[in-house]
């Protein structure tokens, strides 16, 4: 899970001008390219960037659907894909490959006094499944299956995947998909290559991302993969991290554009810079006050 926005430290006016400048200029040639992407929606507020607009906005155009996600590489709990999600009444499940990861997150919640007296006072709350457990391609379905079990809903209830784990991302979403099929999916996306190159990093059951530019998959091998999975591609996020894709049963709410006109570049730093002004801390307060975590 590349961290974009990595400091909540201050910046001259000088770069925060500049940041927001350049901010501007991507979203303007974004509109230009694609007026009809939901990346033109994305927004921060749990998200690491802009993600989480860009959920509300797919979302928002598919009408009624479960309200269930399944986010692999969640990370502490703090900024990840579907904190909002569960702040806004989604159930899901949550797993990460770290120890420390799951223990810190298990830690805030447990510290949560208002999460603790609402818990005990709200008889009826969503669940989020919370599990430590290193990813692979062999066993992806089992685990996925034993926390939507735990959760108490089926494959078919899912309606948002989120895979980043920085590294065997394509290969942990081929496998799950095999079971279920989500109105949408974001995947982490090496976008160091240009769309029109082929790229798979080979997969490796116990791989684990070393900084450097070796992990992922390229946005065309995705595309062409999870194409044979009924998925298309829908957008790119502005700093050039997650992919989004939609299934099949719901694509037409999409105008559909090439490859090469929705892969965005790597912009970590600039991203970073831009999303330093959101300021606060976050914290897994909010979210405790409306959802149980269950911890397997």
């Amino acid at each position: 899970m590349h961290r974009v926005l990595t400091s909540l430290g201050h910046m001259s006016p000088s770069r925060q001008i500049l940041a927001e400048l350049l901010y501007r200029q991507y979203w303007q040639e974004l509109r230009f390219k694609t007026p009809d992407s939901p990346a033109l929606k994305g927004r921060k507020a749990y998200s690491q960037n802009d993600e989480d607009g860009i959920i509300e906005e797919i979302f928002s155009r598919v009408g009624a659907h479960p309200r269930v996600f399944v986010e692999i590489g969640c990370g502490d709990g703090r900024e990840n894909n579907s904190h909002l999600l569960g702040i806004g009444g989604w159930s899901g499940v949550w797993i990460d490959g770290s120890r420390k990861n799951i223990q810190t997150l298990r830690s805030e919640y447990e510290a949560v006094e208002t999460g603790r007296f609402r818990r005990e006072c709200l008889a009826e709350r969503q669940k989020i499944v919370v599990a430590h457990r290193f990813m692979s391609r062999e066993n992806a379905q089992s685990v996925v299956a034993e926390c939507l079990n735990r959760l108490g809903v089926g494959p078919e209830d899912v309606a948002f995947l989120s895979v980043d784990i920085d590294g065997n991302d394509l290969e942990i979403a081929d496998s799950i998909l095999g079971s279920l099929q989500p109105h949408c999916l974001s995947i982490e996306y090496n976008a160091i290559f240009p769309p029109s190159v082929r790229y798979e990093t080979p997969y490796q059951e116990s791989f684990v991302w070393k900084g450097d530019d070796h992990f992922g998959s390229s946005l065309l091998s995705i595309c062409e993969r999870l194409s044979k999975r009924d998925y298309s591609l829908i957008c790119c996020n502005l700093s050039g991290v997650n992919a989004f894709f939609a299934h099949r049963k719901i694509i037409e709410k999409f105008e559909r554009y090439d490859v090469g006109d929705l892969y965005v570049a790597p912009r970590h730093d600039i991203l970073a810079m831009h999303h330093i002004g959101y300021g606060h801390r976050r914290s897994l307060k909010n979210l405790a006050t409306n959802a149980d975590l269950v911890f397997l």
